[in-house]
């Protein structure tokens, strides 16, 4: 047993990612790319996780997007994962790994992620703990220890969904 081992908190615990079975074990710490074995710890920058894990940067004028590509997490859910920091959210100043997302739009296309994502994410965790669900929107939101899993459908000129697991 390491001296002072006692001390770490249990959010810092080493995870056998491979064989873990509690997901909300490893989200509780970071999101894990299956496919790849690769690791992104909630809370380091992404100038490290970019020495580790690659991702591609894209500037704008008002934000900055970087696309880790298509990953599996979650035991099997492959989506094309991003993350946008706004130039004008102090949130956004020191770049740090906090949310993973992945857009999806047009009419068609929004609904059946909607379907695929909803089913898959209530499968691993319950059902959610908001449901909101109106004429031109569903809203649904999963906690899971320190981390939100948000899913937002709508329609803004054609119908967009908006996938966001978040540490809290």
């Amino acid at each position: 047993m390491e001296l002072f081992g006692f001390l770490k908190s249990k959010r810092e615990q080493a995870i056998d990612f491979k064989n873990e079975i509690d997901l909300g074990k490893i989200l509780n710490q970071g999101i894990y790319f299956e496919d790849t074995g690769q690791f992104l710890k909630w809370g380091t920058s992404l100038n490290d996780l970019a020495k580790e894990v690659p991702v591609k940067e894209k500037l704008f004028a008002d934000r900055t997007v970087y696309n880790w590509g298509e990953h599996s997490i979650l035991d099997g859910l492959k989506l094309e994962f991003t993350i946008i920091f706004w130039n004008h959210k102090d949130e956004s100043r020191y770049k740090k790994f906090n949310a993973i997302e992945f857009w999806a739009v047009g009419n068609e296309t929004a609904e059946e992620y909607l379907k695929v994502i909803s089913a898959h994410i209530e499968k691993h965790f319950g059902k959610p703990a908001r449901n909101e669900v109106s004429e031109k929107a569903v809203e649904l939101e999963w906690l899971v220890n320190d981390v939100k899993i948000y899913l937002y459908f709508f329609e803004q000129y054609a119908n967009k969904l908006h996938f966001e697991i978040s540490v809290k």
